[in-house]
């Protein structure tokens, strides 16, 4: 499979699906990545298909998601970071990885593949967006050794492998030195590594997700497109309130309350990510089901930092990866009580087989799924 500029429009829309709210627009690096395709599209490799000692390097960006307008990249962090590395006696790499396939990150992974000539995995360590470095699939699993991260106005840092929760500290720690955000590279890891903790298929249900939704003509009813996501319809109506704690948290937490007339009273819980739905009182999804909420006239993906009073929503579950659901220690990292929400899981029916098979979509381009036009 091929990343075109044709189907782009699909792996945005895919990708802010996956991103469950968070992950961050996909605009200020697909601006970016719509001429590098042009010029050169990327091939996504199936995992399997790559030799146990061909060594993948793992890209993504930490750090605060709405900045990136404000303070956009140079360019030249990944070549930076890679450089960085490269001093530290690390070889170049076989392919490109997204640390977590979801939102910008997710063009992130994409922009580097297409800059460098690489192929990118069809493979993530998360399976959708979520907040924490250590919230990997490779925490505890996997030495990502050597990790540089680099800013758009030059500097560079090289921290040695460390505790996943010592890794998020000093991450968090350099994006609120040097300004907001910043681009993460390990040097190569050897696919025979990956192995343990690689969420297959992650970059091609985000194209597949994305033509399903983008495909789907105007004017078709809320519960079909849900369907054609292969998630279900919890809620519809206007967005009546919108409630944010910034105090004592991590990212800030909030909720949300829709009024539908048909199904009752709906309300969202959230950090940078959905995270939980009720209906009347009784909770119905939560992560790491995917929980999306979807303005019904134009397909446009809401985040919780755009919400505000009195636009007409959807709220949609969808299944989250299967792999954070096979034991019950995985799901603990990612089940309500790790963002501090007393509340069990509450997962719909897990996916299985491919992701999803949805219309051919036309290689117009259209809209984009966080606004604007697609690029």
């Amino acid at each position: 499979m091929r990343l075109t500029p044709d189907n782009l429009p699909d792996f945005e829309a895919g990708l802010a699906l996956l991103g469950s709210g968070g992950g961050g627009g996909t605009k200020p690096l697909s601006w970016a990545l719509g001429p590098e395709l042009r010029r050169r599209p990327v091939d996504i490799v199936p995992f399997d298909s790559l030799a146990p000692d061909q060594g993948v390097a793992l890209v993504g960006i930490v750090g605060g998601t709405s900045v990136l307008p404000e303070k956009p990249p140079s360019g030249h962090e990944h070549e930076a970071a890679q450089a960085a590395l490269t001093r530290h006696g690390l070889g170049q790499p076989d392919a490109i990885m997204a640390l977590e396939c979801a939102g910008q990150n997710g063009i992130c992974a994409a922009l580097a593949a297409a800059k460098t000539g690489l192929p990118l995995v069809d493979a993530d360590l998360m399976g959708r967006a979520m907040p924490s470095v250590d919230q990997l699939s490779s925490s505890g699993r996997v030495d990502l050794g050597p990790i540089a991260f680099a800013t758009p106005t030059g500097e560079v840092a090289l921290v040695e492998p460390c505790a996943p929760d010592r890794l998020e500290a000093i991450l968090r720690a350099a994006v609120v030195a040097w300004g907001g955000w910043v681009l993460v590279l390990t040097g190569p890891v050897p696919v025979r590594q990956l192995r343990r903790a690689a969420l297959t298929g992650t970059p091609t249900r985000a194209l597949t997700l994305g033509r399903a939704l983008l495909a789907a003509p105007p004017g078709t009813p809320t519960e079909t497109i849900a369907s054609l996501i292969g998630g279900r319809l919890i809620a519809e109506g206007r967005i009546a309130e919108v409630v944010r704690d910034l105090q004592g948290q991590r990212f800030g937490r909030g909720h949300l309350t829709i009024q539908d007339p048909a199904r009752g009273l709906a309300r969202v819980a959230f950090e940078n990510e959905f995270l939980l739905a009720s209906l009347d009182g009784r909770v119905v999804a939560t992560a790491p089901d995917l929980l999306v909420l979807l303005a019904p006239s134009d397909r446009d993906l809401l985040r919780p930092e755009r919400l505000r009073p009195g636009p007409h929503v959807a709220v949609i579950a969808a299944p989250g990866p299967a792999w954070w659901r096979a034991t019950p220690e995985r799901l603990r990292r990612v089940a309500p009580r790790a963002f501090g929400i007393d509340h069990d899981p509450v997962l719909g029916p897990a996916l299985t087989g491919p992701a999803l098979t949805g219309p051919a979509r036309p290689a117009a381009p259209g809209r984009a799924p966080d606004g604007g036009e697609a690029r």
